[in-house]
């Protein structure tokens, strides 16, 4: 990163050379019309491309779109660190045109893709059409010369399901890593995914999988050999002991669960409630944490990146119906369970293997259906109930895939998901109301970035550490800017988590090993950089990031299409805190970049928020219903002394904690005094609860820090897990 722009065409010519250009043809000779090498020389492209990963993904869609605004490219990149085969850096990015945004979208794929991309491309864009008739079952092939041709396997390979393309490709293009599209994308349903690995992980939320389907192509496949990447031992060290990849590799991402429970409340069957609620009058921590045991017990295997000591992917066997293994993850559950009327997990893996089949999002699709019971409860929608019944719903998937007036994006499927309350599909763990901060990068001030990887730590990490990774771009926080429920600083967190993913993103390491390392205090933000990229401070890592999400805006710019708050989300975040993120990131009412800002893409002007005047916040008093929360947590906690506190602790620090501590107060104390005490009567739980490397202590769905005032009578949760799945 560096402070002066680079000489037109300079700063992408060291990766031009690595950059295909596939131009497919609706003629019947040769299918791919031209094949090129990228010259990106206007900017902001030629600025971002450098990057690597998010950065040339967005950079290849951006330049193409420039040219022509009814194209729709889709590019598969790697960055730096994939190249390097640096620990748990394996992510290839595939961006492009989103379907159901019409906008920019983009999504990270583990496994082998990017590792064998990284060996011969560091990027590839895809774009024209094919003629279907002439090339049934088509697939684009890069081999280990680099060298790419388009394979015809017939329209056998079309009826088949996700898992069915996957194993015909292998068995008849011999081994290698492949990116297809299901029959939703063959379709153009507008949520379609896409899917890679064996079993498969799915990527591409807001339809990235129509946009493959688009192309004629059923998927693309990597025969180039993975070279063996770099050993770094002291990493691969720091990784394993981490307590929150610990916890999430334990949890596989269901660990959740608890903290849905503790800070903003979640009922036993899925469903968020206010803290100690969970609809039958039970302790919803309690409940919380049984229902992610159920989610556990029935793993059968797990998952992890190239060289990731504490792998967190679960892979559920055996479910109902036969079949492949089933990757599962806590949000998808969700979805696709209590909203649905599903409780018992088996169903909801009988749905999600449904999803996974015809390469539909869980999660969108957890919407449409919702949609549907509501019709179906209602009279309005023509058949039995849907709400409850595993196979109706499964049929109800059939239907969003193969009724042709479903299938069409506008006309059907994309208005059935636009039709559902945008409460009920965006409210999941990663944007519960109370974060504001997450909130705010959910609904759009953050251009829709999944909240569940670009805010996944801020409300489990102490002020004093948050404080350390924050100073160098944004100075000393204001008071309260660490609680998730208060206005203060909340447009500056969301600014800076964003700026921190996409520069991940960037050069392929993954999100949740960087932020345990850095939550858990193993190492600053100086440190990974340098191991990422050697050379870069943390500056440069966020100012890059910073680059990506600017170019991404720039293509909204390009389309028209400008970033808009649902008004059930204006409503409950402060005007204050959308206009300071767009402040600090130096975007317009629309969300898009300022000419200045435009400018500014590719130095390391960008470590900082673009407006120092955005270092200014306010502190606003919190949100009106959490007092009459706390009141009703406390009336529900029956079996709590009112002349003692209850700490229990959950995940990794469970093991040296125990079970739950009684301690008896005669007045008042503070969280600081409490944990002392803890640790006195717990010696062997001491290094996991004082200082900051300690928990997150939360009561009444409230965030504590040490000074806080605890009175007898409370139940105090302490957690350790990584948000985010």
């Amino acid at each position: 990163m560096v402070d002066r722009h680079p000489e037109p065409g300079a700063a992408s010519a060291a990766i031009t050379q690595r950059v295909l250009r596939v131009e497919l043809g609706s003629a019947a000779g040769d299918p791919i019309r031209s094949l090129t090498r990228v010259p990106l020389e206007r900017a902001p492209w030629s600025r971002v491309a450098p990057l690597g990963g998010s950065g040339l993904a967005v950079a290849l869609v951006g330049a193409e779109l420039e040219r022509d605004r009814a194209a729709r490219p889709l590019a598969i990149c790697v960055g730096a660190a994939v190249r390097r085969g640096v620990p748990t850096a394996a992510r290839a990015v595939v961006g492009g045109f989103a379907p159901l945004t019409g906008r920019y979208g983009e999504g990270q794929v583990g496994g082998e893709l990017g590792p064998r991309l990284a060996a011969v491309l560091d990027g590839l864009v895809i774009v024209g059409e094919l003629d279907r008739a002439t090339c049934p079952g088509a697939v684009l092939v890069v081999d280990g010369r680099g060298q790419v041709e388009v394979r015809r396997l017939g329209t056998a390979l079309v009826r088949g399901s996700v898992n069915e393309r996957l194993e015909r490709i292998r068995r008849e293009l011999g081994p290698g890593a492949t990116l297809v599209c299901g029959p939703a994308g063959d379709r153009g349903i507008a949520f379609a995914t896409l899917a890679s690995g064996d079993p498969p992980s799915f990527v591409g939320r807001g339809g990235l999988g129509a946009t493959l389907g688009a192309s004629g192509l059923v998927g693309v496949h990597v025969t180039a050999e993975a070279p063996a990447g770099e050993r770094d031992v002291e990493l691969e060290r720091l990784l394993a002991r981490s307590p929150r990849l610990v916890h999430r590799a334990s949890g596989g991402g269901f660990e959740q669960a608890l903290g849905a429970a503790v800070r903003g409340g979640f009922g036993g069957d899925g469903t968020e409630r206010e803290p100690g609620e969970d609809g039958r009058g039970e302790d919803a921590v309690a409940r919380a944490a049984a229902y992610g045991d159920a989610w556990k017990a029935r793993r059968g295997g797990r998952v992890g990146c190239r060289g990731c000591p504490t792998p967190c992917g679960f892979v559920f066997d055996a479910i109902v119906g036969g079949g492949a293994g089933v990757r599962g993850h806590f949000g998808a559950a969700r979805s696709l369970g209590e909203p649905l009327g599903l409780r018992d997990p088996d169903d909801v893996l009988a749905l999600l293997a449904r999803c996974d089949a015809v390469g539909l999002d869980a999660k969108e699709t957890g919407g449409v259906l919702a949609l549907l019971c509501d019709r179906a409860d209602a009279g309005s929608e023509s058949g039995p109930a849907l709400r409850g019944d595993r196979r109706a719903l499964q049929r109800a998937i059939d239907r969003i895939v193969g009724d042709p007036a479903l299938a069409r994006a506008r006309d059907g499927a994309e208005a059935l998901a636009s039709e559902a309350p945008n409460d009920a599909r965006t409210t999941d763990p990663g944007a519960p109301r109370h974060d504001l901060a997450a909130l705010a990068l959910a609904v759009g001030a953050g251009a829709g970035t999944d909240p569940m990887r670009s805010y996944p730590f801020g409300t489990d990490i102490a002020r004093a550490r948050l404080e350390r990774l924050l100073e160098p771009s944004l100075g000393v926080l204001p008071a309260d800017a660490e609680r998730p429920d208060r206005t203060a600083a909340k447009g500056l967190l969301a600014w800076w988590h964003e700026n921190l993913v996409a520069g991940l993103d960037a050069c392929g390491f993954c999100v949740f090993s960087a932020t345990g390392l850095l939550a858990d205090g193993l190492c600053d933000l100086d440190e990974l950089a340098a191991r990422l990229e050697p050379g870069r401070d943390g500056i440069d890592l966020l100012a890059a990031g910073a680059s990506v999400v600017l170019a991404r805006a720039q293509v909204s710019a390009l389309l028209d299409r400008p970033i808009t708050i649902p008004a059930w989300a204006r409503a409950a975040l402060a005007d204050s805190i959308v206009d300071e993120y767009r402040a600090a990131r130096g975007v317009d009412v629309r969300g898009f970049p300022l000419p200045a800002t435009l400018d500014r893409i590719g130095t390391r002007a960008l470590g900082v928020p673009v407006d120092a005047g955005a270092l200014v916040s306010g502190t606003a008093p919190p949100a009106p219903r959490r007092a009459a929360t706390e009141r009703r947590h406390r009336s529900t906690e029956t079996n709590v002394s009112p002349n003692s506190v209850v700490v229990r602790a959950y995940g990794p620090l469970a093991q040296a904690f125990g079970g739950a501590l009684r301690i008896e107060l005669d007045a008042p104390t503070t969280l600081a005094e409490l944990l002392e005490r803890c640790a006195r009567a717990r010696p062997g739980a001491r290094a996991a609860l004082i200082g900051d490397s300690g928990p997150s202590a939360w009561s009444g769905g409230r965030r504590l820090e040490p000074g806080d005032p605890i009175e007898p009578g409370r139940t105090v949760d302490l957690l350790s897990a990584l948000a985010g799945g």
